[in-house]
């Protein structure tokens, strides 16, 4: 589950860029100047909205296999 973030928000910012290039660099320089954890706390936030909250279990379930083997 993801946890809030503690001090500051990521609010919504509307910026107009005069082209491709320097709205990635505006882009680049904005999460450059995120921590380490409030990046990897976004990645994880947008994981969530697509693929849904992480499994209960993190394992496979184990199917019990009962194999027939020739002796001899």
């Amino acid at each position: 589950m993801i946890r809030p973030m503690a001090a500051r928000a990521i609010q919504p910012i509307v910026t107009f860029s005069k082209g491709f290039a320097e709205a990635d660099a505006k882009e680049r320089a904005f999460w450059h100047s995120r921590t380490p954890e409030e990046r990897l706390w976004h990645l994880e936030y947008l994981r969530e909205l697509n693929y849904g909250p992480p499994p209960a279990t993190p394992r496979l379930p184990r199917i019990p296999r009962v194999s027939q083997r020739r002796w001899g």
